[in-house]
């Protein structure tokens, strides 16, 4: 995520989206531009919005720290710290503090959105940017969907899921896909 590079032991950062399944409800927390989309029905249901510095909300924030946005091949949240200008394409992520000190321009504030699953949820896709910067949401339902639709637990559900997210990513970089690609599949069982 960054361009030029932070030095030292405090110098890189990263992103995180977590989804934890408790009681029916299904809590998503999301920190950076990796993304979960939900499988309602075979319908693409994004459940965390990515934090880009481009995103109004996300940009205004930034400037009234004093920071800046600047186009570097993509959008970017700009620092000097150092002498060494350098800028971070998300806007929320933990770590990189030199977008922390002195004015914090990249927040380590999560979003957390929480569904109640019923028995349309097929699905869950998580992914990191480099799968999104060349699918769309409903392109990764519709690949997780192939490989899970009728599939549970005990009858291979997980080896299903697995596939899944090996052929989401696999889709990815045969897309061109320029950056890391991790990609994690969760079914879901209805009795």
């Amino acid at each position: 995520a960054g361009l030029g590079g932070g030095g030292g032991a405090l110098g890189g950062g990263s992103t995180a989206n977590v989804a934890v399944l408790l009681d029916g409800w299904l809590h998503v927390a999301n920190l950076g531009d990796a993304r979960a989309v939900l499988s309602r029905g075979g319908r693409a249901m994004p459940l965390s919005v990515d934090h880009k510095p481009d995103v109004e909300a996300e940009r205004l924030r930034i400037e009234g720290r004093s920071g800046k946005v600047e186009w570097r091949g993509c959008w970017r949240v700009m620092t000097n710290n150092g002498g060494n200008p350098r800028g971070l394409a998300v806007s929320r992520a933990f770590g990189d503090m030199d977008w922390k000190v002195p004015n914090v321009l990249v927040e380590s504030t999560p979003d957390v959105m929480s569904v109640q699953l019923n028995g349309r949820d097929d699905f869950l896709v998580i992914g990191c940017d480099g799968v999104w910067d060349v699918l769309q949401n409903q392109d990764a339902v519709d690949i997780a969907g192939r490989h899970l639709s009728g599939m549970k637990r005990e009858a291979g559900g997980d080896a299903a899921a697995a596939a899944a997210a090996q052929e989401i990513a696999s889709r990815a970089l045969s897309l061109g896909s320029m950056d890391n690609v991790t990609v994690v599949v969760m079914g879901f069982q209805w009795a």
